[in-house]
């Protein structure tokens, strides 16, 4: 059961640092990550892992975890681990750069990565094929955000790279979709304006969400750049009804991050631009309702025992604790996500009746846990034991 935990008196006066480098940090995708160091065969286990973990995706029945780590525990798992619901497992011959997304397609487990400047990124898209690692594109492809769907595999990225002659910088920034003979074509219009980034892909009744940091929407051909009238307003949400995109209201001026659909009601998250604003919404099919007692940024939502979960770097009710769970009405504090240099809640699964919380920070309420914690419903863990052994799991 769920229950609140009662926080310590000396948390009560953090309050969450949502700093203009901390937003460019989670847009671009070029946060600072916990170091990670070559395994040594007298090291201790770790409490967790010993880097970053950006992602947590369920998939096939097993838990995928990618992030920027060489260790999980005890054993060696190169940038992704799987879960299986007894111990982790690496694979031989794992992406060299973090990654920053993964999804399931047509049987085979899909990694990419965004990592480093704009201007020189260290990026790839690889799949799983049996038990080895290839490239699905032998270039540098940017990628924030991957998606499956009807056995088309979806790419969102930054604005600033192209792609078999399709400029995206040059028109602003559209997701791509790759077809079954393995070639890329644009989806939609392009999204402009903002810091031009697709950080996300949500399915809204049917179509297909993209969520990002991105203004507007041009339909025609013809488009000057510098002197052009955008033909709808987006505001960071954009769905796509056949070859065009259309907002939801207002959108999410400040950039939205994650979206999740709780009691058949559609939550977005993402950063603050107005003061008086929240960084969780709610969408009734009409309007947006702001979630009040919550500040930050947020960056995850999923669903655990009939609540909300919400994690990012954020304060509940004044109590900068970076997770929290809301009920549709009130938040229930039950712990905080600490320690490190900006601790941050990246992405949340819930995979065998626990959920999995994965992001940087270095404690899960009292249990010393680096980069991926497990609540149980009653209490917090840590990661200390896997397998060291390869598997083949797709």
């Amino acid at each position: 059961m769920l229950e609140a935990i009662p926080r310590p008196v000396w948390r009560n006066t953090l309050q969450v640092f949502a700093s203009p480098v901390l937003l460019c940090t989670l847009l671009l995708s070029c946060s600072i990550d916990a170091p990670n160091q070559p395994k040594q065969e007298d090291d201790p286990p770790i409490p967790g892992t010993d880097g970053t973990v950006r992602v947590l995706e369920v998939i096939d029945g097993l838990l995928v975890m990618g992030g920027d780590f060489s260790r999980v525990g005890s054993e060696v798992a190169e940038k992704i681990a799987v879960w299986d619901g007894s111990a982790w497992t690496g694979y031989e011959g794992s992406p060299r750069f973090p990654v920053t997304a993964i999804t399931g397609h047509n049987g085979r487990l899909v990694a990419g990565s965004n990592k480093g400047g704009l201007l020189k990124p260290l990026s790839f898209l690889m799949q799983l094929n049996g038990n080895q690692w290839e490239l699905l594109e032998d270039r540098q492809m940017p990628v924030n955000a991957l998606t499956s769907v009807n056995g088309k595999l979806y790419l969102g990225g930054p604005a600033s790279w192209a792609l078999e002659g399709i400029w995206v910088d040059a028109f602003g920034v559209r997701p791509l979709v790759m077809n079954s003979e393995g070639v890329w074509s644009p989806v939609g219009g392009p999204l402009l304006g903002g810091a031009g980034s697709i950080l996300n892909f949500h399915s809204y009744q049917g179509d297909l969400m993209v969520l990002g940091a991105f203004r507007d929407t041009y339909d025609g051909s013809d488009l000057d750049y510098y002197a052009y009238v955008p033909d709808r307003v987006l505001n960071g949400i954009a769905v796509l009804e056949g070859e065009r995109w259309f907002p939801l209201g207002e959108g999410f001026p400040g950039g939205a991050i994650t979206a999740h659909e709780y009691l058949g009601i559609l939550y977005v998250g993402g950063g603050i631009r107005q003061p008086d604003s929240s960084p969780l919404r709610r969408w009734d099919g009409e309007q947006w309702t702001h979630i009040q007692g919550i500040d930050g940024i947020v960056t995850a939502l999923t669903t655990y025992e009939e609540h909300l979960i919400v994690g990012g770097q954020i304060s509940v009710n004044g109590f900068a604790a970076n997770i929290g769970a809301y009920n549709g009405t009130q938040w229930i504090q039950f712990g905080d996500l600490a320690g490190g240099l900006f601790p941050l809640v990246r992405d949340l699964a819930v995979f065998n009746g626990k959920l999995f919380v994965g992001g940087q920070f270095e404690s899960a309420g009292d249990v010393e846990a680096h980069n991926v914690a497990i609540w149980d419903g009653e209490s917090w863990d840590s990661i200390l034991q896997g397998t060291g052994k390869w598997k083949r799991h797709f």
